[in-house]
């Protein structure tokens, strides 16, 4: 597996420093993605959309299920937080500094930034592999 870029992102309200991974894996993209609508399960009242790949859990419909995608989000893709002197690399962990230790500001901005540097990272790569002189058979 190749190595995983991070860039380093400051947030606007505690300062606190965030590495963004470049890059995830199928299965992590596949978690936070996670269901590909395969159905719907109903228990009483709750409704639940069942995941293709039984060993991801399936999420609940609405807002609820919005935030669980929202915390798989920071969890796959924050390598770590430097907040305050406290230096976070726990998956878990993160998330629960962004959750119970940041405002709702720096939660958007975080969210927002991974996006930004995804989205970076694909059009580089997009670039990488599409410039310069190709050969053609013959």
């Amino acid at each position: 597996m190749r190595d995983r870029k991070t860039q380093e992102i400051i947030c606007p309200d505690s300062g606190a420093k965030v590495q963004v991974k470049e890059w995830i894996t199928g299965a992590e993209a596949e978690y936070i993605e996670a269901p590909v609508l395969a159905g719907i399960e109903k228990r009483g009242a709750e409704i639940r959309l069942r995941a293709v790949n039984p060993a991801i859990p399936a999420l609940p419909v609405g807002e609820q299920g919005t935030h669980v995608r929202n915390h798989r989000i920071i969890e796959k893709n924050v390598a770590s937080i430097e907040d305050g002197g406290l230096v976070i690399t726990d998956p878990a962990k993160i998330v629960n500094h962004v959750l119970n230790g940041m405002t709702s500001d720096d939660y958007d901005f975080i969210l927002a930034k991974i996006d930004e540097v995804r989205a970076e990272a694909k059009k580089k790569l997009i670039r990488s592999n599409t410039s310069g002189p190709t050969a053609s058979a013959g």
